[in-house]
């Protein structure tokens, strides 16, 4: 038996199985589990998709779906052995998803647009001492309940954040996120919101950042942007998506090139006398990247 063999074999032995295998292995006894736990799960990214009777978790390449035993449907596989049925399905769910959160480079959690089932995720990560995650991708998770999970995350860490919001979701203190050394230490982010405009300024510190859909893009702030945002060093690119009923896109490119005579779609060089710009805007898009590109970070907005 394999635990019968010296530790050091156990974990050689441990360090040959995929992460798949070592989560189906603690499944065996108590000794096993406990062994593995020390031994640690690890995977580069994992995504967790919660319906109503139907849970699907991605590991790395690998899947597994946790439906109601009411339910005999699923995302496609070939592999009904992957499926788990049963009453119990959100609660096996979440702790096979328990096991690997401190051993996770990107965590990305979707929840359906018909309901609420995010309490048990919540109330997990809550469980939790520090998760290192680099990355996290949070979609329709309601705002308040982002602002309390997200100090969870180690804030040293923390270096990419997506946060899709829903659109009923009232986010009028949306400064309290900007309290956590969560958003104030990570470098990139993408984030889906309307109403922001008052908040922008909170952005400015992020080397890349993406938003969209505002409601209003006003030329103040892309005055604040030309006069503040541009003159930092660490910054690399933005880019804003924004309602073309409540901004004028002309406007905007004059603020950066005043004898601009063009018109609603631009692409021009901008310079600052520090560093050079390409600032573009196409179907309500604004496109702001220091050239040349950084490769390191460009896939993110390209």
């Amino acid at each position: 038996m394999l635990l019968n063999l010296p530790l050091d074999v156990v974990n050689l032995v441990l360090e040959k199985m995929e992460p798949k295998d070592l989560l189906r292995s603690r499944k065996v006894c108590r000794t096993l589990r406990t062994t593995v736990d020390k031994f640690g799960v690890s995977f580069w990214k994992i995504s967790c998709h919660v319906c109503k009777d139907l849970i699907y978790i991605a590991f790395d390449y690998d899947s597994c779906q946790y439906v109601s035993a009411a339910n005999n449907y699923g995302f496609p596989t070939d592999d009904e052995q992957k499926r788990y049925y049963g009453e119990d399905f959100v609660e096996i769910a979440f702790q096979d998803l328990k096991i690997v959160l401190k051993h996770v480079s990107r965590l990305c959690f979707t929840n359906d647009d018909s309901i609420d089932n995010t309490t048990c995720f919540i109330n997990l990560l809550k469980s939790e001492e520090c998760i290192k995650a680099q990355e996290i991708e949070f979609t329709r998770i309601p705002f308040n309940a982002v602002v309390s999970i997200l100090p969870i995350f180690d804030s040293q860490a923390l270096d990419y954040m997506v946060l899709l919001f829903a659109k009923s979701d009232p986010i009028e203190q949306f400064e309290r996120i900007t309290y956590l050394d969560q958003w104030k230490n990570a470098k990139n982010l993408r984030l889906y919101v309307s109403k922001l405009e008052t908040s922008m300024l909170n952005m400015f510190h992020f080397e890349n950042f993406s938003i969209g859909k505002m409601s209003n893009f006003p030329v103040e702030m892309a005055v604040k942007i030309r006069d503040d945002l541009i003159t930092k060093s660490t910054f690399h690119s933005c880019s804003i998506e924004f309602d073309t009923s409540n901004s004028n896109p002309i406007d905007i490119a004059k603020t950066f090139k005043p004898e601009y005579n063009g018109g609603n779609k631009f692409n021009f060089e901008y310079s600052n006398n520090l560093y050079k710009f390409r600032i573009k805007y196409d179907f309500a898009l604004f496109i702001l990247k220091l050239r040349p590109s950084h490769e390191t970070y460009s896939h993110i907005f390209d």
